[in-house]
């Protein structure tokens, strides 16, 4: 589907989604929102058990994405209109808020209702205003960045063997065999950490979301680029590709591509893009 013309952000954007329970769970607790016309992207996978996971994960994508893409009014606009290094706080601001927003009411969902004691969601949120991308990321999930000449993992996982692998503090080989336990998620803790990113958009960028039922199957960065042709197809394939290499886990991927510019640009160079990105 593709997003029509609005004031919120520069380019046309086109945007597929695709979602699938895996070869072993017995229920999909994976939500997603995708709406390339509010130039807004949310991913969550939930845990938990029976039930709980997908309760955890539908409460957190509802209440980001309906408070973000009211935001799209006044906060996106305003940037949209003038931006500046203020205007970017506010929007991290703003979806900060609407992720505490999340947290907070899974937590009083987790109280009110003892059989969902320890559910949770990580989450992903995609936000375009102007000519950047904005980013938020808690738990397990990923984001990635595909530019022509290189691809880019945005957020960095919060679980056990990420911490263990930054520190470096074991062999490769051990690296694996370590019980792995979620850090940072929503409804998770007494609050909820949140990681952001923003950088500047171009024609020809493609950004996938998925979850570790995608990431964890396919494990290769190169393999994920190469899913080319349109955003829709590209995340079938992506979850597909999963589902092949064992679909022990519920598997849902986003794949947002940004299309031609609908304002008057600089001509770009994308090596040192790339470079700068990455």
């Amino acid at each position: 589907m593709f997003g029509r013309l609005a004031h919120r952000f520069d380019f046309r954007v086109e945007c597929g989604a695709d979602s699938h329970l895996g070869h072993v769970r017995k229920q999909n607790q994976d939500a997603w929102h995708a709406d390339a016309d509010m130039g807004v992207f949310v991913l969550a996978d939930g845990m938990g058990g029976q039930a709980a996971g997908d309760v955890a994960a539908k409460l957190a994508v509802r209440t980001v994405s309906e408070a973000l893409s009211a935001a799209s009014t006044n906060v996106v606009r305003a940037y949209a209109a003038s931006p500046s290094l203020e205007g970017r706080r506010q929007i991290f601001a703003t979806m900060r808020a609407a992720a505490e927003e999340a947290h907070a009411l899974v937590v009083r969902e987790t109280e009110a209702r003892p059989e969902l004691k320890g559910m949770g969601a990580t989450l992903d949120v995609v936000l375009f205003a102007g000519d950047r991308a904005f980013v938020l990321h808690a738990g397990d999930a990923r984001v990635y960045l595909v530019r022509p000449e290189v691809i880019v993992q945005l957020t960095n996982d919060h679980d056990v063997r990420a911490v263990i692998n930054l520190k470096g503090s074991l062999p490769p080989p051990t690296r694996t065999a370590v019980p792995n336990r979620l850090l940072n998620a929503v409804g998770v803790g007494g609050a909820i950490v949140c990681d952001f990113v923003t950088f500047e958009i171009a024609s020809g960028d493609r950004l996938i979301l998925c979850t570790d039922g995608v990431h964890q199957m396919i494990m290769d960065e190169a393999a994920m680029a190469r899913r080319g042709g349109a955003a829709d197809a590209a995340a079938r394939d992506l979850v597909a590709t999963a589902l092949a290499r064992g679909g022990r886990d519920n598997a849902t991927a986003i794949v947002v591509d940004v299309r031609e510019s609908r304002v008057p640009r600089k001509a770009e160079a994308s090596a040192s893009r790339d470079l700068d990105v990455a």
